[in-house]
């Protein structure tokens, strides 16, 4: 009885991580695709208000919970491959592509926010 208990959760656990598998491959294409998006969005230049940098650092922060969860996800099913290694490394690769992008677009986003707190603050001295 508990050897046909083992056997069918073991099943299930093998037939659930194929579906998120394949799941999960669907939405890496999504949230790669965002990050471009996010990338043509807030190229080099473009942000220019307070309101811009801070919509921004908000889409940037939706977007980098989902793409740590995914690649976690993704870093587990990569556990399941015969080619275990290779399936790391290429994910590292994408991870360390993605980063890039968003660490780019979040240090201008937050450049443009201090020195606009700087432009303030310079003001209000004078004024004084």
């Amino acid at each position: 009885m508990i050897i046909l208990i083992k056997k069918i959760i073991l099943s299930f656990v093998l037939v659930s991580s194929y579906a998120f598998a394949m799941t999960s491959d669907l939405n890496n294409i999504t949230t790669e695709s965002a990050v471009q998006a996010l990338s043509k969005e807030f190229s080099s230049g473009s942000i220019l208000s307070v309101p811009l940098a801070e919509l921004a650092l908000n889409k940037l922060e939706q977007l980098q919970t989902t793409l740590q969860v995914e690649l976690q996800e993704k870093e587990t099913a990569c556990l399941d491959h015969f080619f275990t290694n290779a399936c790391l490394q290429e994910l590292r690769l994408k991870r360390r592509e993605l980063q890039a992008i968003l660490r780019n677009i979040r240090i201008e986003a937050k450049s443009f926010l201090r020195g606009t707190r700087a432009n303030k603050s310079k003001n209000l001295v004078e004024q004084d």
